[in-house]
């Protein structure tokens, strides 16, 4: 009966290690502000239900006193509407300087479920998960937005 109680205590002990090592890794910085741009050319969609090249940037404002390393972008769309997006990850490598601004490009295919009720500036309902490392530790950020495919400055 000892040894029961003895494991586990050593059991919940390492629990409470490996939750506290765990809590240390994330980052106590002020999260990046995303904004999701379409850039996508909207001129030829085709007349039948199909994918076509969904091109989104990422543009990341950095608030941090630190720098920051975007890791991996998880990308989906929320459904609904005319368009839905091929949910897809990508990894990144990109340092983002503290108090600075940097895009990145995403790649996926957008389906356009009804070409003949299609409007041509339909918006799509995205979601996406960016996770980011940086010397403090690592945070991520869920941006939930609606974006035109085809948006300009």
């Amino acid at each position: 009966m000892r040894k029961v109680v003895v494991f586990s205590v050593l059991l919940i002990a390492a629990a409470c290690t490996s939750g506290n090592q765990l809590s240390q890794n994330a980052a106590h910085i002020p999260q990046p502000d995303i904004t999701i741009i379409g850039r996508t050319d909207m001129t030829n969609i085709p007349t039948v239900a199909a994918g076509i090249q969904a091109h989104f940037e990422f543009r990341i404002v950095n608030q941090a006193e630190v720098p920051i390393t975007l890791r991996r972008i998880d990308l989906d769309s929320l459904g609904g509407g005319s368009i839905g997006v091929q949910a897809k990850n990508r990894q990144f490598n990109t340092v983002i300087a503290p108090h600075s601004v940097q895009s990145v490009d995403f790649l996926t295919t957008a389906y356009v479920n009804d070409p003949n009720s299609f409007s041509g500036r339909s918006p799509v309902q995205v979601r996406a998960v960016a996770v980011f490392d940086s010397p403090d530790g690592s945070l991520q950020k869920v941006v939930q937005q609606q974006v035109r495919l085809d948006e300009s400055d």
